[in-house]
């Protein structure tokens, strides 16, 4: 079962499918690609969600075209710098993140 659509996540009453009906589509779907399917449900935006329950899916039908930036125009403050996110490092961050007082 391959997920290329919204409908594609939906029963034929309109809900998300639950894990029987997964099951059905997929016998090799295991509890944990269950709940990952439950975290890619849970991540759509609550108004996607009302739009769904609601039948007007057709708003999604036109794909939304990726913005278009380069990962050199992101940048973090770090130390009152900021910083490229290429040239972050993992230690940097988990420096900032250890030392970081609430």
């Amino acid at each position: 079962m391959a997920i290329l659509t919204i409908e594609n996540m939906l029963s034929e009453s309109g809900n998300f499918l639950g894990f029987n009906e997964l099951k059905q589509k997929e016998t090799t779907l295991t509890m944990a690609n269950y709940f990952l399917w439950l975290g890619i449900v849970d991540s759509l935006p609550c108004e996607w969600r009302r739009m769904i329950k609601v039948g007007n899916i057709s708003s999604f039908s036109q794909p939304i075209q990726p913005r278009n930036f380069h990962s050199d125009q992101i940048r973090v403050k770090l130390d009152e710098n900021n910083v490229e996110i290429q040239a972050l490092t993992s230690n940097q961050i988990y420096k900032k993140l250890v030392t970081k007082k609430p």
